[in-house]
């Protein structure tokens, strides 16, 4: 009868050591996967920016609903989301055949415009732009891919481009050919920086300005080839709250073929 009230304080010291070690562990192992998502992150947005032909304050096209910010044609704009204080990037981004990271890779050229897509001097014709956006919504940081209406128009283009649209995903069908890319999960802050070459230690000041008219900030975006992306990952698990961040200074890198 004595050694019994011992025995169960025992055991619940025992029992409460492994709850808090488990806690612990699963902890731990959140704080490495959220670190690990926070970088997997950066580096996708770095292979697209690398590959991009330059940064846009808003979609260089009107998106065809449902691809717009609010799943309807309303234009995306790199200055702060009103909902979440975060920024959104918006890259001005080159049609193309085949997978971008191809070595035999072309640019998508206008039908006629001037010369016939057989002639070597298709290269002078205009060649098929798309947007790619990153943007928080509902928690997450999303990679939408905008394309415009003629996209995959053999009269408008001298072949259908390996990109696709995308939009909101479990919307697909019309211009949704595909559903958007959750790129981070749980992301609350997305923060960008713009300048002028890879060296630059003054961010431009202008292009992140909301008093500052489009047409201005996409003048000065023209100027600039440089991103610091700021990325924060936030959860909370075992009562204890899990933030992680990470940044990536990147510079565009064009393609001979481009």
């Amino acid at each position: 009868m004595l050694l019994a009230p011992i025995l169960m304080l025992v055991i619940g010291v025992f029992v409460g050591l492994i709850v808090e070690l488990s806690g612990q562990s699963i902890v731990s192992r959140t704080q490495s996967q959220a670190l690990y998502d926070v970088q997997d992150a950066l580096s996708r947005i770095e292979q697209d920016v690398k590959l991009s032909v330059g940064f846009l304050a808003t979609n260089s096209f009107t998106p065809s609903s449902p691809q717009g910010l609010n799943n309807d044609t309303t234009t995306f704009v790199n200055a702060d989301q009103p909902s979440s204080g975060s920024r959104i990037l918006i890259l001005n981004m080159p049609a193309t055949t085949i997978n971008p990271n191809d070595p035999a890779v072309k640019p998508i050229y206008g039908v006629n415009s001037p010369a016939a897509c057989s002639s070597t001097d298709v290269v002078n014709n205009s060649a098929q732009k798309y947007n790619i956006v990153y943007f928080l919504k509902n928690g997450s940081l999303w990679r939408r891919t905008l394309m415009p209406a003629s996209y995959n128009s053999l009269t408008s283009w001298c072949a259908v481009p390996y990109q696709q649209p995308s939009c909101s995903v479990g919307t697909v069908g019309g211009v949704c050919a595909t559903e958007d890319v959750e790129v981070l999960p749980y992301a609350t802050a997305f923060d960008l920086n713009y300048y002028p070459i890879a060296s630059s230690t003054t961010a431009n000041t202008v292009v992140n300005n909301t008093t500052n008219s489009i047409a201005t900030r996409d003048a000065q975006f023209l100027t600039l080839n440089t991103v610091k992306v700021d990325l924060t990952s936030s959860r909370t698990i075992a009562g204890k709250t899990v933030t992680k961040t990470g940044t990536a200074r990147i510079t565009i890198i064009k393609y001979s073929a481009f």
